[in-house]
């Protein structure tokens, strides 16, 4: 089998058999019609930037006086080293809405620290969204989302320039919701109403393929980019907005041999870049690419940065690829001996590697996602007992600090989230009864 990447647009109201109906509550405004070009998108990066992308450290103030670093999440000495020489604590967790069982958390960067927060609940059979400030605590919902259980894949995302919108999509695993399986639902980002509820149904722009599940979504300057597994067993790019027009070329020449993939995560920033893994014959393999925004072509096309052999895979409900720049930090985990070890690099637009590092503490730790800090990848990791969150340079290489890495006892899902001055982390509780957040914060 082969992974091969498409692009369309998706747009209109439909009903997503055997569930509650999903129906469209008014038409977005058009896009002027260079709205999806790449030249304007690779100069707007979009909501998602703020959590997903950042950029290379700023150019350095014209005066020779020293600069001294203080502890802000920021980078004043511009060497790329956000807040080097000083430790990062946690902060105090905040109580969020209760769940059952929850399978999954991610959350996305909105404006003023703010961040939204998206779970599924399947015992429940319930999915929510909400949203937390800067401290981690709730300010507005929980929403429930209008979705089909039992669920499968899931994505959240900030829209708009201002992020003044939260789209979340949800799959569903629920034969009857076949052959369109996903919906997407449309939040106001202050008082969460809904907006809009649809089914990602690409019939709405004269395609024949079907979206069964979906892996991630983010937001561009042509709409929302969703990554979806089609009916064929494909992953495929699509643009899930803005009246159904078409948006890219009807297929793309390169293409990726794998099998069987499962798990995807996007990035968006001066482009769309993205990451996958699945597995071939029994062993797992990964793959990572970027599309231009609008998805008019692939400015890398998927390829596999990693060996074969080294069974390299992507975590499931994490951030394995972020933008640094204009390059790739891409984050996985493979079988050492026998034993997981995590790993970060850099990879740049063509597709060459140009670092790579132990992203955890060794052996036996297991990399989960990976965000920008003002120039700097943090990363989050699986270790015995919790989760450990490493600091690195722009060049990959681990940043030493005063206590050394960060680490949570009795923590599995989570989700991290960085933004201009800040860094949240989100949680399921340790006795699996309620989400929570906590800032990290400076001493």
């Amino acid at each position: 089998m082969r992974w091969s990447i498409l692009a369309f647009t998706v747009t209109g109201a439909f009903v997503l058999p055997a569930c509650a109906q999903i129906a469209g509550v008014g038409d977005r405004a058009r896009l002027s019609d260079d709205a999806g070009a790449d030249a304007a998108g690779a100069d707007a990066a979009g909501a998602d930037a703020a959590s997903d992308a950042s950029s290379e450290p700023n150019d350095e103030p014209a005066v020779d006086e020293p600069v001294v670093e203080v502890c802000n999440f920021k980078s004043e000495n511009y060497e790329g080293l956000t807040d080097h020489g000083f430790d990062w604590t946690l902060g105090t967790w905040q109580s969020g809405p209760a769940v059952t069982n929850a399978g999954d958390v991610k959350a996305v960067a909105l404006a003023g620290g703010r961040v939204a927060v998206a779970v599924l609940d399947q015992d429940a059979a319930r999915a929510q969204v909400f949203v937390v400030d800067s401290t981690g605590a709730l300010v507005a919902g929980p929403t429930d989302i209008t979705a089909c259980a039992p669920f499968s894949g899931f994505g959240i995302a900030a829209a708009g320039f201002d992020a003044g919108e939260i789209g979340v999509a949800v799959g569903s695993s629920d034969p009857q919701c076949s052959p369109n399986c996903v919906s997407l639902t449309r939040y106001d980002a202050g008082s969460l109403s809904v907006l809009e509820t649809r089914a990602l149904d690409p019939s709405a722009a004269g395609q024949t393929y079907k979206v069964q599940d979906i892996y991630d979504l983010g937001w561009s300057t042509a709409g929302y980019v969703a990554l979806v597994l089609d009916g064929d067993g494909e992953p495929r790019i699509i643009m899930a907005d803005h009246m159904g027009d078409k948006f890219g070329s009807p297929q793309w020449t390169g293409v990726f041999s794998v099998g069987g993939p499962d798990v995807g995560a996007l990035a968006i920033g001066p482009e769309i870049g993205w990451a996958m893994s699945g597995s071939l014959g029994g062993m797992p393999q990964a793959a990572i690419g970027i599309t231009s925004m609008g998805a008019y072509y692939q400015t890398l096309p998927p390829q596999s940065p990693d060996v074969p052999s080294r069974n390299p895979r992507i975590a499931r409900d994490g951030k394995a690829v972020a933008w640094l720049g204009r390059d790739l930090v891409y984050t996985r985990s493979y079988n050492a001996y026998a034993v997981q070890e995590g790993e970060l690099s850099r990879i740049d637009a063509t597709g060459k590697v140009v670092a790579t590092t132990i992203a955890g503490s060794g052996l036996g730790t297991a990399a989960h996602s990976v965000v920008v800090v003002d120039g700097s990848p943090v990363v989050t990791y699986f270790e015995p007992g919790g989760i450990g969150i490493a600091r690195f340079s722009p060049d990959v290489t681990r940043v030493d600090t005063p206590s050394g890495d960060i680490h949570i006892a009795d923590t599995n899902l989570h989700s991290i989230v960085a933004y201009s001055g800040g860094v949240t982390l989100v949680r399921v509780s340790p006795d699996g009864s309620h989400i929570e957040a906590a800032p990290l914060q400076c001493p």
